[in-house]
């Protein structure tokens, strides 16, 4: 169930739509609540992610983009969200950052270079 409920919530299903999914599916004990606990911990894992010090050097880097809707306000949207890959020593790819690129980003600081500067503190060499 827990499985479930994170990969709906990915998904962008409200809290309430997992609800009535979850009766649908003959669970009557999940609520709203319940539902936002369970996400908390993907929130935790993303942070740690996104904090994570990478120890491998990328000669390689590069970064691209996807659209994607975002629920934000309320409201729901396409988001610029950026990706940037590392390739190791090693030849091995790994994903290093994924960032939203939020409107008001755009317009000035925000900009994907300045989110692969970001890179840098967590032990990559951009410039």
């Amino acid at each position: 169930m827990l499985s479930l409920v994170q990969e709906a919530f990915r998904n962008g299903v409200t809290t309430r739509r997992i609800e009535r999914l979850a009766r649908s599916l003959g669970i009557e004990s999940i609520s709203a609540l319940q539902v936002s606990e369970i996400t908390r911990g993907l929130d935790e894992r993303v942070e740690e992610f996104r904090n994570l010090e990478l120890k491998a050097e990328h000669p390689f880097l590069w970064i691209d983009a996807v659209y994607e809707k975002v629920r934000s306000s309320g409201r729901v949207g396409s988001v610029a969200v950026m990706i940037a890959y590392g390739v190791a020593l090693e030849g091995q790819r790994e994903v290093l950052a994924v960032e939203p690129l939020l409107f008001d980003q755009c317009a000035g600081e925000g900009q994907p270079g300045d989110k692969a500067a970001e890179l840098g503190g967590r032990g990559i060499s951009v410039g």
